[in-house]
């Protein structure tokens, strides 16, 4: 039953990244950029290292590009967060058997 919490949290996790770096687009100065690098702070520190280190201003493809990959890096977290939790879950069944 792996696939029970892992795909309910990965499609969570890019679904609210998705609709909060398009919230973010809307209100570029509002506090979602910091809601979007708690939950997905691995990807925006991933995504820095990828997309923005080459210059002063990342032209527009790459940022759409670092959009893409927070949504998809959200999704494979909280999928193998997800997973994660399914693993404790099937131990504890095991246990108590």
């Amino acid at each position: 039953m792996l696939r029970l919490w892992a795909a309910r949290l990965g499609a969570m996790g890019a679904a609210l990244s998705l609709i909060s770096i398009l919230l973010y687009r809307a209100a570029p100065d509002s506090v979602l950029s910091l809601i979007v690098g708690y939950f997905n702070y691995v990807g925006i520190f991933l995504g820095q290292k990828l997309f923005v280190s080459r210059g002063i201003a990342p032209p527009q493809c790459d940022v759409v590009l670092f959009e893409l990959f927070l949504v998809v890096f959200a999704g494979v977290q909280w999928f193998l967060i997800g997973a994660v939790v399914d693993l404790f879950q099937k131990q504890s069944r095991r246990l108590h058997h």
